[in-house]
């Protein structure tokens, strides 16, 4: 990787950026509901990229801020619902309310909402290639998952990796409320945007 900022470093760095404000959406609800202190351990601070990368190693400070983001989401989620199970229905809400804060473009076509989503979500490094396109037509598109990069950093902390993908579910439910599409999860790893 060439070690000069490029289009793909901000785009990366944007995307685990909004990963960091979910994180902040749901820690600022634990916050009011009394769930947890005051005192920040959740989330971080995102300066303009030029002034935090390391750029001796774009690609390792790069990968190791997608790794502590999708740590300090897993951990905040996991700890949470180990103190009360019955907050999980909260969370999702909390998710599917920041999905309708960032919301797709109500008259976009499949195609241009699913780059929107790859655009949104952290799914590893880009030359990890996680999303492969099945099937594209003007009622929908059909993608397969072929790795799963989040399980690692929820077993980390002692958290169930499907509550990842239910949680990003709810975003993506919440981001589609005032299209024509649904997510639907067709099969493991396979998912599909249809029209309603």
């Amino acid at each position: 990787m060439s070690q000069f900022l490029g289009p793909i470093h901000y785009w990366l760095y944007n995307k685990i950026e909004n990963q960091e404000n979910l994180t902040k959406s749901l820690e600022e609800y634990g916050k009011n509901q009394e769930w947890i202190a005051e005192e920040s351990q959740w989330t971080k601070e995102f300066p303009p990229l030029e002034s935090a990368i390391d750029e001796g190693d774009i690609h390792g400070w790069l990968q190791e801020e997608v790794r502590n983001g999708e740590i300090r989401w897993a951990k905040l989620v996991t700890e949470l619902i180990k103190e009360d199970e019955s907050r999980w229905e909260e969370i999702k809400e909390v998710a599917y309310d920041f999905g309708v804060r960032h919301p797709f473009e109500e008259d976009e076509n499949p195609e241009a909402i699913y780059r929107q989503m790859e655009n949104f979500f952290v799914n590893g490094m880009p030359c990890d290639h996680v999303n492969m396109v099945m099937e594209s037509n003007p009622q929908g598109i059909m993608w397969k998952q072929t790795q799963d990069l989040h399980k690692e950093y929820w077993r980390e902390v002692g958290g169930d990796p499907k509550q990842y993908y239910t949680l990003r579910e709810n975003v993506i439910e919440g981001m589609l409320s005032n299209t024509g599409y649904t997510l639907e999860n067709v099969d493991v790893d396979l998912y599909r945007l249809a029209k309603k």
